[in-house]
């Protein structure tokens, strides 16, 4: 099949009737089998009656059973078949197949039997595949580790012991995370951490060397004012990382747009602020410093791209750059707030300076 008659709309059109007639078809099967039986066996009377039960029934039941939507063959899918097709090809020719990209599920989406959603399939598969490389996920741990340092820092001001350091350190590490994945349910659940041990690891780490440390160390600030511009710095990462994985989580679960800034945020700051909470101090991040504020432009930014991604000629390099872009941003725009002190508005009167006080 040759791409560019993806471009004639009329094409296009006859391609699109074929289909919702094929499914129509096919639904109709499905919920009347043995009519849909009768009508072949009419059309076609010397086919094997046996033969075509056992046909209608295993249709049935794989229809009945996959989760993939009739009449949509997943870029997943198509991608790995294009590989096998191209390594016997390149082994049985000496050269690769003409690269072209036919898969599309435009066709599919102007259907009838496609679901309602803000994004195509394969930009979610690609955005998927992508940040599951390992160089995001080792961002992320950064982050993680940027975050537990945060929280072990309060527990060394509080001077908790180590049962009170390890909860302290794992609520900014994993607790945005953990909260939105028990929200979002589905795929999500069990949480991530259950799923991937790196993450208590990393408390561990974070609680076993904060200890030694504290304890061969004279110093009585906290970890975090010892080394002030390398927690600023692991924790803008894990800002950035962690407002695309809030983002991503959003996306992929395909609820409405409004979410994605929400479990942006929450993934950011929902850790920060029950550590705030359970240590009996105000969150920080509702008085005015740019934190949160900042994870919420990200996800609406990479939703923004995304949206336009199928347009893109190349959707994986677009992505890919979308991605890239969206952290770039997030950590920036953090550091600029930090460095330039920026608050955002704060409701009620205005504190009193010492020269109005008197």
């Amino acid at each position: 099949m040759d791409e560019r008659r993806l471009e004639d709309p009329d094409f296009v059109n006859l391609l699109t009737r074929f289909l919702r007639a094929s499914l129509k078809g096919w639904e109709f099967a499905v919920d009347n089998p043995s009519e849909a039986l009768e009508i072949l066996l009419q059309r076609h009377p010397g086919l094997d009656r046996a033969h075509q039960e056992r046909m209608a029934e295993e249709v049935t039941s794989l229809v009945n059973k996959s989760n993939v939507p009739i009449g949509l063959l997943y870029v997943g899918d198509y991608e790995r078949s294009q590989q096998i097709l191209n390594d016997w090809y390149l082994q049985q020719r000496g050269m690769p197949l003409r690269d072209e990209k036919i898969w599309t599920d435009r066709i599919w989406r102007a259907t009838t039997y496609a679901p309602e959603q803000d994004l195509p399939d394969e930009v979610l598969y690609h955005l998927d595949r992508i940040l599951s490389l390992p160089a995001f996920y080792i961002l992320d741990l950064i982050g993680t580790l940027a975050f537990g340092i945060a929280g072990f820092a309060r527990a060394q001001q509080r001077r908790y012991d180590i049962w009170g350091a390890i909860v302290l350190t794992s609520l900014p590490a994993v607790g945005g995370g953990t909260l939105r994945d028990l929200l979002v349910g589905g795929d999500r659940h069990p949480p991530f951490i259950f799923n991937d041990p790196n993450y208590i690891y990393i408390i561990l780490l974070v609680v076993i060397l904060g200890s030694a440390l504290n304890v061969m160390g004279n110093s009585k600030k906290p970890l975090s004012e010892q080394y002030p511009k390398f927690v600023l710095v692991t924790d803008t990462i894990g800002l950035a990382a962690f407002s695309i994985i809030g983002a991503k989580v959003a996306i992929l679960a395909q609820l409405d747009w409004f979410w994605i800034p929400c479990l942006a945020a929450l993934t950011c700051a929902g850790g920060g602020i029950m550590l705030d909470i359970i240590s009996g101090r105000e969150p920080r991040t509702f008085q005015g410093i740019v934190y949160e504020e900042v994870a919420i432009f990200g996800g609406l930014f990479l939703f923004g791209m995304l949206y336009i991604a199928e347009y893109a000629p190349n959707v994986p390099l677009f992505i890919g750059f979308t991605i890239v872009a969206t952290f770039l941003l997030v950590f920036t725009l953090r550091l600029v707030a930090v460095s330039s002190n920026w608050r955002t508005y704060r409701l009620g009167p205005r504190a009193l300076s010492p020269d109005q006080k008197t």
